[in-house]
């Protein structure tokens, strides 16, 4: 069970997979917990954030919030944190 109650330090977003068809933006809904519980100083992670689905999901991110990304790993399908 996942206590919602209490914000977060870190959000870890990994699937599901936006690269099939029908699922390009399903990594999108994860912004309500980045808005409403990630905390102040909290970071997020996306995983494979350059596959093509990812790369939508955080232009649509970019439009609502202010994204300060940290590291990127650039290795295969890439990982980024957010602060």
């Amino acid at each position: 069970n996942v206590n919602l109650d209490s914000d977060f330090d870190m959000l870890v977003i990994d699937g599901p997979p936006s690269y099939k068809k029908g699922l390009q933006l399903s990594r999108y809904p994860a912004i309500s917990l980045i808005q409403n519980k990630l905390k102040k100083d909290g970071m997020f992670y996306m995983d494979d954030f350059r596959r093509t689905g990812e790369v939508e999901v955080l232009k649509k991110w970019e439009q609502k919030i202010k994204l300060n990304p940290g590291k990127k790993n650039l290795y295969g399908k890439g990982q980024i944190y957010f602060k």
